[in-house]
Formats: C-alpha cells, sequence, structure tokens
C-alpha cells in the first residue's frame, strides 16, 4: 500500500481559515518539529489521530462560536468542518 502525501483534500479549507484570520499558509510558522518514523504504521497512527481529532471538532465548532472573543472574527471554521454534510 502507498500513501500519496501530495493529495490534500483539505488543504482549501485550511487556506480558507487563514486567509480569514489575514494569514497564509506561508505565514504560519510551526513552534515545533517534529519527524515521523518512516514506518507505515506510524504514518497511519499520526493521520488516524488527526483525522479523529477533525472528525470530533464539531463539539468545539458550536463552543467557538460563541465566544465572545471570537466575535470580530468572520471565522468560518472551513476546516474543521470538511465532514459536515450541510
Amino acid at each position: 500500500m502507498e500513501i500519496d502525501i501530495e493529495i490534500r483534500p483539505k488543504l482549501a479549507a485550511l487556506e480558507k481559515d487563514l486567509e480569514e484570520l489575514g494569514m497564509t499558509i506561508s505565514d504560519y510558522k510551526p513552534k515545533m518539529k517534529f519527524e515521523l518514523n518512516k514506518t507505515a504504521s506510524c504514518a497511519l497512527s499520526t493521520l488516524y489521530v488527526i483525522e479523529r481529532a477533525t472528525l470530533s471538532s464539531n463539539i468545539f465548532i458550536e463552543r467557538l462560536k460563541v465566544n465572545d472573543n471570537l466575535n470580530s472574527l468572520s471565522q468560518g471554521f472551513h476546516y474543521s468542518k470538511v465532514y459536515v454534510k450541510t
């Protein structure tokens, strides 16, 4: 089994969120660096954690929408809604 890392179906949603915050992907510089073990099991485990967080983020979106500190932002939370059917 091969994983094509160049396929990024959620990239457009992430870019839209960053745009709403006045940023671009090139502006974002992670504060931490980490290297993945280059085994398939490690890669799949990492992807599982990331996908699970995305799938359960609907709970957090509802809380963020009512946060008064975020009212000035027109944040659509596009990345977190990738799996939400409208």
